[in-house]
This record gives C-alpha cells, structure tokens and sequence, in this order.
C-alpha cells in the first residue's frame, strides 16, 4: 500500500502478520498508518508457526503483529 508522503524511492516496511489479526490489521491499522503518512508496507499473512518459521530461517521482518497463544507453543516445542 502507497502512502501520500511516500516518494517512488520509499522502501517498503515488511509486515509479517498473523491470519488472526488480517481482518483488523487491514480494515483499521493499515489505513490509519497510511492517513497519517506512513512507509509503504508490504503484509504477509499466514498462520503465527510459519512466519515464527520464516524468520528461524533468517527472514527479517520490519514488523510482526502475531497472536500470542502459538508463540508459546512454538517456544515449548523449540526449547
């Protein structure tokens, strides 16, 4: 999504964002951080394990909006 202030060189903030929360995060966050002049964003939505495993694989998200009932499950199983 393309923000009033952002310029053609703006750099995109990678947001990495559980299905839970893609309803809120797309109806009402994202188009307040957009009114309000913020980076572009670029949203990827899948379940909390996959994106905790995508960056265990070295992805580097600029955000991660989750929901916090799997990260426990996922700790338990990874310690």
């Amino acid at each position: 999504m393309n923000t009033p202030a952002a310029g053609p060189d703006t750099p995109a903030l990678t947001l990495f964002c559980a299905f839970a929360l893609k309803q809120a995060v797309e109806q009402t966050i994202l188009p307040a951080y957009i009114a309000a002049g913020g980076h572009p964003v670029e949203a990827v939505y899948e379940p909390t394990f996959r994106l905790l495993t995508r960056i265990e694989a070295g992805a580097r998200p600029d955000v991660m909006a989750k929901s916090p009932a799997p990260s426990r499950t996922w700790l338990q199983r990874t310690s």
